[in-house]
């Protein structure tokens, strides 16, 4: 139910930017394969063979493009599995210490 939910989401909000989508899982099998041996590492049962793979792609493919290109349009930097993986430069900042509590007047 969450699957179709989300992805009826990601439907709708790609027909409101109008986004021309294609049927790709944006990942490569490679990344996959490197997923699930961690996930395995950590004490996951997962399926895994060239069936679970196929399963995964053609799931992922339903909304993967759509989340892309909205990220893109959005200026949104990419993250992991999401879809564009380029360099984005950041931005350097000075890290925000602790504040002192505020005493009140």
């Amino acid at each position: 139910m969450m699957f179709t939910v989300g992805n009826h989401l990601v439907e709708d909000l790609a027909w409101v930017f109008q986004l021309t989508l294609a049927p790709d899982p944006i990942i490569e099998k490679s990344e996959y394969k490197a997923a699930i041996l961690r996930l395995k590492a950590a004490g996951y049962r997962v399926t895994d063979g060239d069936a679970a793979w196929e399963q995964f792609s053609h799931y992922r493919s339903k909304y993967a493009s759509a989340l892309n290109l909205m990220a893109t349009y959005l200026l949104a930097p990419p993250a992991q599995w999401v879809g564009d993986r380029s360099y984005l430069p950041h931005r350097q900042r000075a890290r925000r210490g602790r504040q002192p509590a505020r005493r009140p007047a």
